[in-house]
């Protein structure tokens, strides 16, 4: 079901429901741009401070144009679950900050069938938490407010004009426009026909003097608007508007339900970032604002991983869920349909639509938990994945995941990977000829004479240290 602006009120009860009662939720993000330069790009020499500041940068300069929001709800009728899919198209309303949209990135999504029009035509707008409770006053950039002189001049012509409205008159009011400021006064921002609707006024000369012709229209009763006290405050129309899909965010907040990931780092750093406040300076101040807020969260990619199973850490979602779907190590292990209100996704593939790789992400967990479950010998149905809980996959990384349950984590670089920069002009080709003289090494440049270096082996008699020492006495790297 996709959720846009047009839909939203009637969809919110829904939503709200299906949120509530959901066992689990599955969540995906898509958003316009991964890195802005090279550099920023993950790479496995990374610390895992290096790689958060990374997925910071990019979360606080793109934007998530699409949440997709899976709901499984077990049916105990029928001892199965039932699935809710809901495909929300989001535009940011943050004041503070610009957002970029990175070509390549869009153009990959439109070439999966993105709508473009429907984001920017019928996107849902959402805005911070945080920002919304510390800054309650109007989107409004400029008001404009009388005097108490014109003020009082203002309400004389409110009240000619009203005079005139509730009269069985039918011919024009002529009111005597002498001057700029009297035009202000009656249909400036702030002026008196701004009180009332279904009125035709024009300026018209007669008889060598500028009056304001006011006309009833045919058909149409007159509407008077009493002037009521100015109140700077966002109205709850103003802050329903503005806040848009983070209600629904703010939803999943309160249910508390656990969540669910695929390789989730990054959506988990877009849903902070859009929906909550700007993400912590730091690693550490991240993973407290995560565990004070989110729910427990699992993901797909470090279950994937745990399991002695040939390959299939190295699947991407897709594969993951195919081979969960048809391989005889998780076949009809569980038991799920589509609520028919609902996108099928059953029988076709929308890849990188949100909702449809929530839906497979959330269907691959159901058979991951169920396989872990049986193989741990657990009673309980979710015993066989606690291990798992609050750790988030990390792909391209020494580390295999980010551990949101403790308050710090080995920052170490990985041994065998060393981070350098060149002080002459050289190619990847010729520092990886001479690196090699210590082992098996991959090479990749970074940034301008800058590399990283991935030993997958060194000859014996060397270590790391030592390769690094006879590195430093040719002066041509500088390590960082």
């Amino acid at each position: 079901m996709d959720i846009l602006v047009t839909n939203l009120t009637e969809s919110l009860p829904l939503l709200y429901e299906s949120i509530e009662k959901a066992e689990f939720l599955a969540l995906d993000t898509e958003f316009t741009g991964l890195f802005s330069q090279d550099e920023d790009a993950f790479d496995e020499s990374d610390t895992l401070e290096e790689r958060y500041l990374k997925m910071r940068k990019s979360c606080e300069s793109f934007f998530m144009c699409q949440l997709g929001i899976s709901a499984f709800l077990f049916d105990t009728s029928s001892n199965s679950y039932n699935i809710r899919n809901f495909n929300i198209y989001t535009l940011p309303n943050s004041q503070s900050r610009q957002m970029c949209i990175h070509p390549s990135s869009m153009k990959f999504l439109v070439d999966n069938n993105f709508d473009m029009n429907k984001l920017f035509k019928c996107g849902i707008s959402c805005s911070r938490i945080k920002e919304s409770i510390t800054q309650p006053h109007s989107n409004k950039t400029f008001h404009y407010k009388h005097g108490s002189l014109s003020e009082q001049n203002v309400m004389s012509y409110v009240s000619t004009i009203l005079s005139y409205v509730n009269s069985k008159n039918n011919s024009p009011l002529i009111i005597d426009v002498p001057s700029n400021y009297v035009k202000k006064l009656l249909q400036g921002p702030a002026g008196a026909l701004k009180h009332f609707r279904n009125l035709n006024y024009v300026l018209v000369l007669e008889e060598n003097r500028l009056v304001m012709q006011i006309t009833k229209i045919n058909g149409k009763e007159p509407v008077f608007s009493p002037p009521t006290k100015e109140n700077s405050m966002t109205s709850d129309e103003e802050i329903f508007n503005e806040l848009g899909a983070t209600l629904i965010f703010a939803a999943i907040l309160k249910a508390q339900v656990p969540i669910v990931f695929h390789n989730g780092l990054f959506d988990l750093g877009y849903v902070y970032s859009h929906f909550v406040d700007s993400l912590g300076m730091s690693l550490d101040e991240f993973r407290v604002d995560v565990r004070t807020l989110f729910p427990d969260i699992y993901d797909t990619k470090t279950l994937a991983k745990s399991i002695d199973i040939q390959a299939l850490n190295r699947l991407n979602l897709a594969g993951l869920y195919r081979c969960c779907l048809h391989s005889t190590d998780f076949k009809n292990t569980v038991r799920f349909s589509l609520d028919e209100n609902f996108h099928s996704y059953l029988d076709e593939d929308k890849s990188h639509e949100a909702a449809y790789d929530a839906y497979i992400t959330g269907v691959t967990f159901l058979h991951l938990r169920e396989y872990l479950r049986k193989t741990t010998e657990s009673k309980e149905l979710w015993e066989g994945v606690s291990a798992y809980k609050n750790l988030i996959c990390l792909s391209k990384s020494s580390k295999p995941y980010l551990n949101l349950n403790v308050s710090t984590q080995n920052n170490a670089r990985n041994d065998y990977v060393i981070k350098f920069q060149v002080n002459r002009e050289m190619d990847v080709f010729t520092i990886a000829e001479i690196l090699s003289r210590y082992g098996d090494v991959l090479v990749r440049k970074i940034a301008k004479n800058n590399y990283v270096s991935k030993f997958d082996k060194v000859y014996n008699g060397m270590n790391m240290s030592s390769v690094i020492q006879e590195l430093k006495m040719t002066e041509i790297f500088t390590f960082l």
